[in-house]
């Protein structure tokens, strides 16, 4: 009915985390950062659209610099409806020191697509030794699964991928 609290045993944030570091705010300036606030999206071929997009333009709209990656070694990625999508840049031009967010959206095979490049897992395991935060959607916590980055942690996960989320408390609804 909608009056349901939040259980916020369902979400899992490290106690010294003060979400302020990363998202603050010029309330003076109409929805402009007072920060770099960067975020990267990372796109393989076969990438879902709505994983990708949607938090672009949210993100953006709220004035953080967000930036669509290519994993593939071009400019246009290829969504898995078959859309091309023209990211921002390459994954060589990432800067780690300047993400403050890394974004891994599912899709079929975009998510494995995701975890077969070496250079991404790399980054992912920067990111996180720099306890900088990592969202990862759908089908894409299975990468951080496989790579042993939610031990300790309560993950969910697209239908069928719950038993690759190794060293999570899973949780699922219904």
């Amino acid at each position: 009915d909608g009056d349901e609290a939040l259980n916020p045993d369902l979400f899992h944030l490290d106690e010294d985390l003060d979400l302020e570091d990363y998202l603050t705010f010029d309330t003076n300036v109409n929805t402009t950062a007072t920060r770099s606030n960067t975020v990267y999206i990372f796109l393989a071929d076969g990438f879902e659209m709505i994983e990708a997009l949607t938090p672009c333009d949210v993100l953006h709209r709220a004035g953080l610099d967000v930036r669509l990656v290519s994993t593939n070694g071009k400019k246009h990625v290829r969504s898995s409806h078959g859309i091309e999508v023209k990211a921002d840049m390459a994954l060589n031009d990432v800067d780690p020191d300047a993400m403050d967010l890394m974004i891994l959206p599912g899709g079929m095979p975009g998510a494995t697509n995701l975890y077969a490049n070496d250079k991404l897992i790399k980054l992912l395991f920067r990111q996180a030794r720099a306890q900088k935060p990592i969202a990862a959607i759908c089908a894409a916590p299975f990468i951080l699964g496989k790579c042993g980055l939610l031990k300790g942690k309560k993950a969910t996960c697209y239908p069928g991928f719950e038993d690759d989320l190794l060293g999570a408390t899973v949780l699922a609804d219904g």
